[in-house]
């Protein structure tokens, strides 16, 4: 009986830690400035990049499809886009 608490009790800690990771890699990656020849790309004219250039960032990561990497789906911003 004690070992399961301790277990939930693990788990419920790794996902804690898990969610607090995923929030600071997030607010990491929104600090970062966006380069002028993105926004050049992307048809973005003001210098501040905002919530509202996500779809014009996503339209120039769609016609490069070799600069993705391994991992570079952006599906987090996808589905943030198809809730808006």
């Amino acid at each position: 009986m004690i070992a399961a608490i301790l277990f939930c009790a693990s788990i419920v800690a790794f996902g804690q830690f898990g969610l607090y990771y995923w929030r600071v890699t997030i607010a990491n990656t929104a600090g970062q400035q966006v380069s002028d020849r993105l926004r050049v790309a992307a048809g973005i004219s003001t210098a501040s990049v905002g919530s509202r250039d996500f779809r014009a960032i996503l339209s120039v990561h769609d016609m490069t499809p070799d600069l993705r990497g391994s991992a570079g789906t952006y599906l987090a911003v996808r589905a943030y886009l198809l809730n808006c």
